[in-house]
Order: structure tokens, then sequence, then C-alpha cells
């Protein structure tokens, strides 16, 4: 049974999973998470190496995803969810791959995407907010529709954090900029508050 297979496994499933990594703190995320994936211990080639490599795993979830002529199947979209909780994870040559491909997911089904990254903008994990928000920004950029309650959630981020500069916040400034220099690229029948 494939765990990421939501509908073949209820209670033990890739969401659990996500729940888990939704909690984890930064430390906690660098020490339990992020070692399956990413040598982390120098900057300089070592015999120490991952459990599985982030580039092996996008190729594997390219691969499945996009088994038939190159489409994206819906069925792996828990593989795709997967990958936003890898964006900050360095793969070889210190490339983002989990990042590049679920761009390249993005901009091919930017409606799809949009709701799996709204789904975990709320993470605690600060590297993989700031990631998430950057290919929100990115995607925005493509002159694609942006959900309206998108840049409500960005609005909201700024008022709150403001005044408390992180990557986070760049890269939703980033996205706020992408959305008003077009701003029929926001869907929504409603109009946004100003702010």
């Amino acid at each position: 049974m494939m765990r990421w297979d939501t509908d073949g496994s209820n209670k033990l499933s890739i969401n659990l999973l996500f729940e888990i990594l939704e909690t984890l703190s930064d430390a906690e995320y660098n020490i339990l998470f992020r070692p399956v994936f990413e040598a982390t211990g120098s900057r300089y080639p070592s015999n120490e190496q991952p459990l599985y490599k982030i580039n092996e795993l996008t190729s594997d979830v390219e691969h499945l995803a996009k088994r038939v002529i190159g489409r994206w199947e819906r069925k792996y979209d828990k593989l795709l969810e997967l990958l936003l909780h890898l964006l900050p994870i360095r793969g070889d040559n210190y490339g983002h791959p989990a990042s590049d491909l679920f761009l390249r997911f993005g901009k091919d089904h930017p409606e799809r995407a949009f709701a799996m990254l709204e789904k975990h903008a709320d993470t605690r994990v600060s590297m993989v907010r700031a990631c998430l928000w950057g290919l929100i920004a990115e995607i925005a950029n493509c002159g694609t529709k942006v959900p309206a309650a998108l840049v409500k959630k960005a609005k909201d981020l700024v008022q709150t954090k403001g005044s408390q500069p992180s990557g986070e916040l760049v890269e939703v400034l980033r996205f706020l900029e992408a959305c008003t220099r077009e701003k029929t690229n926001i869907k929504s029948s409603a109009r946004m508050p100003s702010g």
C-alpha cells in the first residue's frame, strides 16, 4: 500500500505526515526531517549520505506524476504536496530540486498549485514558509489568476509581521507586488479591501 494514496489508507497516510510536519519547529525540522534528504554535516563533500537524496526523490515524483504522456496526473498530487515541505532542502550543486519541480507543475496547473501552497502556508517552519511564498510569487509572476483568499492572507501577514523583517516577509511582499502590477490576475468576484 502506498501511503500517499489517501483513498487506500485513511488513518496512516501521507496526511498524517503533513500534520506532523506542520507542527515542527525550525530546530525539529532541521534535526528530524531535513537529514533524511540532505547531508547537512558540512558544506564540503563527505561520506555522510542522506537516506533518500532530494534529487532522487524529485526525479521519482516527477516520473510518477507525469507518467501519461507528460501530463501531471491528479492522483499524485499528495506527492507534489510533499515537495512543499522539502523546498529548502539543497540537492546536488546546491540547487533546490523540490522547488524547481513544483514551479514547473505550478506553471502548468496554477489553480492546483495555489490550492496546495495555500493549504501549507501556515507551517511553523520559517524557511519552508519563506520558500512557499517565494513559489507563490513566482507562479503569480507568470500572469496566472491568483485566488483572492491568498492575497488576503498575504496582506494579513504584512499587517501582523510587517515590523519583523524575514525571508518570509520579503517573499510575501514580492507576491503582493506581482499582484498589484497586474490587478486583473486576482481571481475574485468581490473587491479586495485596500491595505
